[in-house]
């Protein structure tokens, strides 16, 4: 899940031996089933969350929440840069316009985060889109 929405899911039937588990190590199994499926997400990522419910017909749900760093770096730097400090300073006043702050007190325009002008993190932005393992724009190799 990524703030609130479901963005992988994995989903396996149990095997015939499997139906004898017992509940704590048919979450042991749906854990190890998760992890194998998405240790790449691991290595870059600080906060993990994972969720493994078993269904009523006898499924296993595997569920791994992943937060990226830039998730929290993104509202630390805001109050520097200046033009996003004017404008969060006009909205906590009551200037009406398309700038709001969120649940969390991070500016948005039109409901998405405003990132600084900081060439530092547009840099590490670039490269999560680029080139992670959970790429916006996947390199040839990814797109098989």
């Amino acid at each position: 899940m990524h703030e609130g929405r479901v963005v992988v899911y994995a989903l396996r039937q149990l095997r015939p031996q499997e139906y004898n588990y017992s509940t704590h190590d048919l979450e042991l199994a749906a854990i190890v089933f998760s992890l194998k499926i998405w240790r790449h997400y691991l290595y870059n990522e600080r906060a993990m969350f994972a969720r493994l419910p078993i269904s009523d017909d006898g499924g296993l749900l595997a569920e791994l929440q992943v937060w990226s760093i830039l998730s929290q770096q993104i509202p630390d730097r805001q109050p520097f840069d200046k033009g996003l400090a004017r404008r969060i300073c006009q909205v906590e006043f009551g200037v009406q316009g398309d700038f709001d702050l969120n649940s969390d007190g991070v500016l948005c325009y039109r409901g998405h985060l405003c990132v600084p002008e900081d060439e530092d993190l547009r840099r590490l932005i670039r490269t999560e889109a680029h080139s992670s393992p959970y790429a916006i724009h996947p390199s040839g190799n990814k797109m098989f």
